[in-house]
Protein backbone atom coordinates (compact mmCIF):
# COMPACT_ATOMS: atom_id res chain seq x y z
CA UNK A 1 0.00 0.00 0.00
CA UNK A 2 1.42 3.24 -0.60
CA UNK A 3 1.48 5.83 1.41
CA UNK A 4 -0.54 9.06 1.84
CA UNK A 5 2.79 11.29 0.80
CA UNK A 6 3.56 8.42 -2.28
CA UNK A 7 -0.74 8.59 -2.98
CA UNK A 8 -0.26 12.48 -2.84
CA UNK A 9 2.78 12.75 -5.13
CA UNK A 10 0.34 10.19 -8.10
CA UNK A 11 -2.40 12.30 -7.54
CA UNK A 12 -0.11 15.50 -8.85
CA UNK A 13 1.06 13.24 -11.40
CA UNK A 14 -2.69 12.88 -12.60
CA UNK A 15 -3.75 16.25 -12.19
CA UNK A 16 -0.53 17.23 -13.95
CA UNK A 17 -1.10 15.36 -16.79
CA UNK A 18 -4.49 16.10 -17.16
CA UNK A 19 -4.18 19.71 -17.18
CA UNK A 20 -1.16 19.28 -20.22
CA UNK A 21 -3.59 17.57 -22.07
CA UNK A 22 -6.16 19.74 -21.85
CA UNK A 23 -3.99 22.86 -22.75
CA UNK A 24 -2.71 20.29 -25.62
CA UNK A 25 -6.42 19.81 -26.82
CA UNK A 26 -6.90 23.82 -26.89
CA UNK A 27 -3.73 24.91 -28.87
CA UNK A 28 -2.72 26.20 -25.55
CA UNK A 29 0.74 24.18 -26.49
CA UNK A 30 2.84 22.44 -28.56
CA UNK A 31 1.67 18.78 -28.07
CA UNK A 32 5.33 17.34 -28.10
CA UNK A 33 6.29 19.23 -25.33
CA UNK A 34 2.75 18.28 -23.76
CA UNK A 35 3.67 14.40 -24.43
CA UNK A 36 7.44 14.94 -23.33
CA UNK A 37 6.04 17.01 -19.99
CA UNK A 38 3.91 13.88 -18.83
CA UNK A 39 6.58 10.94 -19.88
CA UNK A 40 9.03 12.95 -16.89
CA UNK A 41 6.30 13.46 -14.42
CA UNK A 42 5.61 9.82 -14.91
CA UNK A 43 9.20 8.55 -15.03
CA UNK A 44 9.27 10.91 -11.57
CA UNK A 45 6.90 9.01 -9.92
CA UNK A 46 7.58 6.01 -10.82
CA UNK A 47 11.16 6.93 -9.67
CA UNK A 48 9.49 7.44 -6.54
CA UNK A 49 7.69 4.69 -5.99
CA UNK A 50 10.54 2.83 -6.23
CA UNK A 51 12.66 4.32 -3.91
CA UNK A 52 10.03 3.99 -1.14
CA UNK A 53 9.51 0.18 -2.02
CA UNK A 54 13.76 -0.56 -1.92
CA UNK A 55 13.89 1.27 1.75
CA UNK A 56 10.18 -0.62 3.12
CA UNK A 57 9.99 -4.26 0.83
CA UNK A 58 10.81 -7.00 2.84
CA UNK A 59 11.37 -9.38 -0.12
CA UNK A 60 14.89 -8.92 -1.91
CA UNK A 61 13.17 -9.59 -5.20
CA UNK A 62 10.51 -6.55 -4.80
CA UNK A 63 13.50 -4.89 -3.88
CA UNK A 64 15.45 -5.99 -6.68
CA UNK A 65 12.43 -5.13 -8.69
CA UNK A 66 12.38 -1.36 -7.37
CA UNK A 67 15.94 -0.77 -7.57
CA UNK A 68 15.34 -1.85 -11.51
CA UNK A 69 12.30 0.80 -11.78
CA UNK A 70 14.36 3.17 -10.41
CA UNK A 71 17.56 2.91 -12.97
CA UNK A 72 15.34 2.13 -15.93
CA UNK A 73 13.01 5.54 -15.35
CA UNK A 74 16.14 7.52 -14.42
CA UNK A 75 17.97 6.53 -17.54
CA UNK A 76 14.65 7.57 -19.21
CA UNK A 77 14.50 10.71 -18.06
CA UNK A 78 18.28 11.38 -19.05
Amino acid sequence: MLSKRAGAAFTAMVVVAASGCSAAMSGGESQDGVVAHIFMTSNTGEIQTGQVATSRAQSAAVRDFAQRMITEHSAAND
